[in-house]
């Protein structure tokens, strides 16, 4: 199974060449704003991109996609959105949880908050995907920081089946790593002007 993901888009999708995969990503910040009209336009262009699979969860910018969660998944339909939730694909299974600690915009929660939704991701899970990085991976910010969540290493340490971590939020971080049999990718697209300067992430995971 190959896997073409990205995320901080900030609205610049049209602009960013996607390559054939099994299943398309999407790991958050698709739009600018945040409003549904650009949740429409969004999903306009999505229902038109060649991927047979499409997995969308949403970020801190995608303000209108926290609080009109049934209009965002009609908007986004056909393609899956996740949101704290689990969808089966070729016989792997996808995770989704869009929060951060608090930033600003949308789906920012405090790090109680955080340790229980991280902690609520099911063993079963081979490829998580979040907006936020965890600490310490792919999640220094501009100021030299470390921006992830340490709950969220945690978790995704303790996670058995995991083959690949999938994320952004941190513009300046993007690339990848390997922890043993997991890929860690941040996919973030955008610099901060913003203008999509980082290629789509290809990630393959063997077998089914």
């Amino acid at each position: 199974m190959r896997i073409a993901a990205a995320s901080d888009l900030h609205g610049t999708y049209r602009d960013v060449t996607f390559p054939p995969a099994d299943v398309l990503v999407l790991a958050g910040d698709v739009t600018a704003n945040g409003t549904l009209a650009e949740i429409a336009e969004f999903g306009a262009w999505l229902r038109d991109a060649p991927f047979a699979i499409k997995i969308v969860v949403s970020g801190n910018h995608d303000v209108a996609m926290e609080t009109h969660e049934t209009q965002t998944r009609r908007l986004l339909a056909p393609a899956i959105y996740l949101r704290d939730e689990a969808v089966v694909v070729g016989g792997r299974r996808f995770y989704g949880t869009p929060w951060v600690s608090p930033h600003g915009g949308a789906f920012n929660k405090s790090p109680a908050e955080l340790a229980a939704i991280w902690a609520a991701i099911p063993d079963t899970t081979d490829v998580l995907i979040t907006h936020m990085p965890p600490h310490s991976v792919r999640d220094v910010g501009s100021a030299g920081r470390n921006l992830g969540d340490r709950a969220l290493l945690a978790r995704v340490r303790a996670l058995p089946r995991l083959r690949a971590h999938v994320f952004g939020h941190v513009h300046e971080s993007h690339g990848r790593v390997r922890g043993g049999t997991t890929v860690f990718a941040n996919v973030a697209i955008c610099d901060r002007a913003p203008a999509p300067v980082q290629p789509v992430t290809l990630i393959d995971i063997s077998g089914a």
